[in-house]
């Protein structure tokens, strides 16, 4: 979890599973849709990810979250600089989940496969 300030107050921020189920059932797309898709996204859909970002990361920290997507589109009218710095820890979140599936994956392979006990 990472936290962002945007007009001196400090939001918690988590691209984490609960974040793209939200995001999923907002938009109706795959996680593999918003990986194809994380260089070309629209305006709205930006919004919903910022947003679920924040409830995700208010569940994380055990803060209540109330804000709303008008709540979000008025914070970032405040500071224009907040989508930027949210998408790339979005990209950052994206990069460290990638890199944690690789390395599960690669402890997999590693791995001798399961010998069956020998009858003697």
């Amino acid at each position: 979890m990472q936290e962002i300030t945007i007009n001196n107050t400090v939001y918690p921020l988590h691209f984490s599973f609960a974040a793209f189920h939200n995001f999923g059932q907002l938009t109706g797309l795959s996680l593999q849709q918003l990986e194809n898709m994380a260089e070309s996204m629209s305006f709205d859909h930006v919004l919903k990810l910022i947003w679920c970002g924040l409830k995700a990361g208010a569940r994380k920290a055990g803060r209540e979250f109330t804000l709303t997507e008008e709540d979000v589109i008025n914070l970032l009218d405040d500071d224009p600089t907040a989508m930027a710095t949210i998408m790339k820890i979005f990209e950052q979140s994206q990069a460290q989940i990638e890199q944690e599936v690789k390395a599960r994956e690669g402890n997999k392979e590693k791995k001798p496969p399961a010998s069956s006990p020998t009858r003697e």
